[in-house]
């Protein structure tokens, strides 16, 4: 058991190991890291390993690290995480993920990493992560990812956890650059928020800005509002399997030279009201500008698509097997 330890003010250069190796194998507990400058040639920066809990573990107040595998790797094998907080710091991969938070079987809890930059592998030769989040078949809960700077090839952000169980997830405000996905959330769950980010692309164009599903029966009130995506080349927004969604003054453009974009925002499998307004969606050679599949309203609820700008797309909007549960027509209004 490794408890109660500060790491504050270090200096460390590593040419054939890991920064700081923890292996706490019956747990670890209160870890704080305090403006450490870390160098590490040839593993990671920071290795936090155990096959219990690893809880309470901050990082914060300029904390420097750049590794040439993760920066900063926290796995915990079969006791859950609960309790990450970082802040106000710098992680760089030069060649892996840059923050990768890993728990195995159980819960990965109360996470906040907020003002800070996290670098994974830019080389656009392998498929990393900028930074990675996973409660490996299990659950996870209030995940608060605001006002960072996230920079990989790959993947800018990635989140799992099991159906629907990833509940307030708070990613805002972050400024994301990628070339294949920008956010991808899998178990989007209860009273999430992805909204006001910034997806720019990384040495050509983004697959996707942000792809999220989650399940039809557990996932609730998600909004999806104010993001701003560039040059986007597959689908913008991609929103699947949940209830009471809404998408929100949202920007979705093109490069210039795009000629196989296919959605500006795809929903599918939405139950509850879906609310779809102010969004523009702008596009060189689009396919569909708005995709909206399996919405399940109510006559007293009805699912509202209004106010949308679409440009540029084979088809406005392609409204495919709407899912009554009435007969009346106006479920669905479009304004």
């Amino acid at each position: 058991m490794i408890n109660h330890t500060n790491f504050d003010n270090n200096n460390i250069t590593a040419d054939d190991d890991e920064g700081i190796d923890m292996q706490g194998y019956d747990g670890i507990d209160n870890t704080n890291f305090m403006r450490n400058v870390i160098d590490a040639d040839s593993d990671a920066g920071i290795d936090m390993f155990s096959e219990a809990a690893i809880n309470n573990t901050t990082l914060t107040d300029s904390n420097n690290v750049v590794s040439s595998d993760q920066a900063l790797d926290i796995n915990a094998e079969s006791g859950g995480i609960d309790g990450v907080t970082i802040s106000n710091s710098y992680f760089e991969s030069t060649s892996e993920t840059g923050v990768d938070i890993y728990s195995e079987y159980l819960y990965l809890n109360n996470v906040s990493i907020k003002n800070s930059t996290i670098i994974g592998d830019t080389s656009t030769s392998y498929q990393y992560y900028g930074l990675y989040l996973e409660a490996d078949n299990s659950y996870m809960e209030n995940i608060e990812i605001v006002n960072n700077t996230v920079l990989c090839d790959y993947y800018g952000i990635y989140i799992e956890a099991d159906n629907g169980n990833a509940k307030n997830t708070i990613v805002e405000n972050n400024d994301i650059t990628a070339s294949y996905y920008g956010l991808e959330l899998q178990g989007l769950g209860d009273s999430s928020s992805l909204s006001y980010n910034t997806f720019n692309h990384f040495g050509g164009i983004i697959g996707y800005g942000i792809y999220a599903a989650g399940d039809v029966g557990s996932s609730v009130s998600v909004m999806v509002n104010n993001n701003t995506m560039t040059d986007i080349i597959f689908n913008g927004i991609d929103i699947r399997n949940t209830n009471d969604l809404t998408i929100n003054n949202n920007y979705i453009r093109s490069s210039d030279a795009s000629t196989n974009v296919e959605y500006g925002i795809s929903t599918s499998n939405v139950d509850g009201t879906t609310t779809i307004n102010g969004n523009h969606v702008l596009y060189n050679d689009g396919y569909v500008g708005l995709y909206f599949a399996n919405s399940n309203a109510l006559v007293s609820t009805p699912s509202i698509v209004s106010n949308n700008f679409i440009s540029g797309c084979d088809y406005a909007m392609d409204i495919d097997c709407l899912l009554y549960t009435s007969d009346a027509a106006d479920d669905l209004l479009c304004v």
